[in-house]
């Protein structure tokens, strides 16, 4: 089974499926969630897991792939064509658009992201990398960077090209692109 998280309506449909019940009935179930609103996320992710097992038991499907990944992209159907290819694999043609993007913007101070730059030098910083589906992805409560925001390789070229004012340049960035692009996995199935 896959889990569509395209839209509210998808989710819960697909939930539906995964779960094998009624609509009334999940919502029913996650409406009684213990969320005042100052719970920490983990601990309200855990009461969510707890209430739907009690409620509607394991799916009736294996547990095969459970990702997902807050790329974003200026052309989403470079997925298709590359797939989510390594940081070696997109440094040259990142590099290249941002200088394009950074035309008639100066360079002030330092850069921002020096130590996290060198400490991804290392070799076993290749990617792509992927999450689970957590709130990390997607609310950074507490995280240094949210990544369906702009790329933190974004951050770093930025950074070492306009220093300080490497926010000028993110914001270039994101008017350029496309919406972050959340890749459907298979989430259950055979």
């Amino acid at each position: 089974m896959l889990l569509d998280c395209s839209s509210y309506e998808s989710v819960k449909s697909s939930l539906c499926d995964i779960f094998d019940t009624s609509e009334t009935a999940l919502l029913g179930v996650l409406g009684k969630v213990k969320n005042d609103g100052k719970i920490h996320f983990t601990e309200l992710e855990q009461n969510i897991e707890i209430s739907v097992r009690e409620n509607f038991g394991w799916p009736s499907s294996v547990l095969e792939i459970f990702w997902f990944h807050g790329t974003r992209v200026v052309d989403e159907s470079s997925f298709n064509k590359s797939g989510i290819l390594t940081k070696g694999d997109m440094v040259d043609s990142i590099h290249s658009h941002l200088i394009s993007l950074s035309v008639g913007l100066e360079k002030s101070g330092f850069n921002p992201f020096n130590s996290s730059v060198a400490g991804k030098t290392c070799i076993n910083d290749e990617g792509p990398f992927a999450f689970l589906i957590k709130s990390v992805a997607v609310s950074v409560a507490g995280r240094n960077h949210n990544y369906t925001e702009v790329p933190e390789f974004v951050q770093d070229i930025a950074g070492s090209l306009l220093g300080e004012n490497y926010q000028q340049l993110v914001y270039r960035f994101q008017a350029a692109e496309v919406a972050p692009q959340t890749l459907a996995w298979p989430l259950f199935g055979n």
